[in-house]
């Protein structure tokens, strides 16, 4: 056996080497399952939570924004109408700035949904909102500017009008776009769980395969160093429990080259001399 030859030593620092090698194999592969689950996580994070917190954004700021055409169709001031004129901006900036943070990311898609046409839906359904809402203030500052009580009337009516009968349903849809979108964020985000319940499983498995085999390696190889280790140990044990008896008849059959040989060789020779 190519083992006896190698000393003993050798033989115990290449085990514990063996399971040293285990041990970082096994360290590295709970390593690399950690990190593929914490990029899982940070992706999950992105593509969903920062996702479905955008578009919430956006319904929020769009809901502030109708509030405040509301209450300009309604003022019967110039100097409230000037003042809510100044606020107006703002709103519809907070609208765009949400929308272009969500629209920023990756759009993705599933099988019965894609992320990025529900987006540009919405898209378009809002800036035709904003126009009918443009031409709605526009008629209220007519109305604003008239002298003729009669003419201030017809236009306050009509910017009533235009605003509940056209920039009503065109912001209708807007939401309903914005509603389909935030179904498409959560089908999207069942998805990414399921990656993630995919990815860990098949992590876990790794893991456990990784440290299956190393056990396995490790438990070989201490085996065989340790019956390289025994088996002469036992013989050497049985000849000198049959020289206690005063039976010098039987001689070490053990033949290597390591420190065992030696001491097989040396109890041959002490027993010849005797």
């Amino acid at each position: 056996m190519w083992i006896k030859n190698i000393p003993v030593g050798i033989r115990l620092a290449v085990a514990f080497a063996i399971v040293l090698i285990g041990l970082l194999v096994t360290a590295s592969a709970a390593w690399w399952s950690i990190d593929r689950l914490s990029r899982t996580v940070s992706v999950m994070y992105q593509d969903n939570t920062v996702a479905g917190t955008e578009l919430a954004k956006t319904s929020t700021a769009l809901l502030n924004y109708r509030n405040l055409i509301i209450q300009i169709i309604g003022t019967q001031s110039k100097e409230d109408f000037d003042e809510m004129m100044l606020e107006l901006p703002k709103h519809r900036a907070d609208v765009e700035q949400y929308l272009f943070s969500y629209q920023a990311r990756p759009k993705r898609a599933t099988a019965t949904r894609d992320e990025a046409t529900d987006a540009e839906s919405l898209k378009k359904g809002l800036e035709e909102y904003f126009a009918l809402d443009k031409r709605t203030i526009d008629r209220i500052r007519s109305a604003m500017d008239a002298k003729d009580p009669k003419e201030m009337e017809r236009l306050r009516q009509a910017a009533i009008q235009n605003s509940f009968y056209a920039a009503g349903p065109s912001m209708n849809a807007a939401g309903d776009s914005l509603n389909s979108l935030l179904d498409t964020v959560v089908e999207v985000a069942r998805e990414s769980q399921e990656t993630g319940e995919r990815t860990s499983q098949r992590a876990r498995m790794i893991l456990i395969g990784t440290l299956a085999l190393c056990m396995f390696f490790a438990i070989i190889t201490t085996v065989i160093i340790t019956r390289s280790i025994t088996v002469p140990l036992d013989e050497v044990n049985q000849v000198l429990g049959r020289m206690e008896h005063g039976d010098l008849t039987h001689r070490l059959t053990y033949v290597s080259k390591d420190e065992l040989g030696v001491v097989c060789i040396n109890i041959n020779h002490f027993v010849d001399r005797l």
